[in-house]
């Protein structure tokens, strides 16, 4: 069972950042990238090669203040996942 509890994903991509130092990558994607009102923080694990972030459960921000707190948990996943993507720069994979 994934830890829910209150943050967003600045604060804990800064958490990390300031934790495990150059292990860590910041990913910034702006808000049309994502397709949804506000932009959006990840990180790069590249000791293990792992993108987390911090994920809404419900998967949208309801009111202007969650934005700056909501409640949720830390996704892991391998960096495979978003690799296409980050080398695109593009969040949504297009018909090829």
């Amino acid at each position: 069972m994934k830890q829910e509890y209150y943050s967003n994903c600045l604060f804990e991509a800064i958490k990390a950042k300031i934790k495990w130092g150059k292990q860590i990558r910041i990913i910034y994607i702006p808000s049309w990238k994502n397709e949804v009102f506000c932009p959006h923080f990840m990180w790069h694990d590249l000791a293990n090669n792992t993108i987390k972030d911090f994920h809404a459960e419900y998967g949208y921000i309801e009111k202007w203040y969650n934005l700056y707190l909501f409640k949720g948990h830390i996704r892991c996943r391998p960096y495979s996942v978003y690799e296409r993507w980050l080398k695109k720069g593009k969040w949504k994979s297009e018909a090829e």
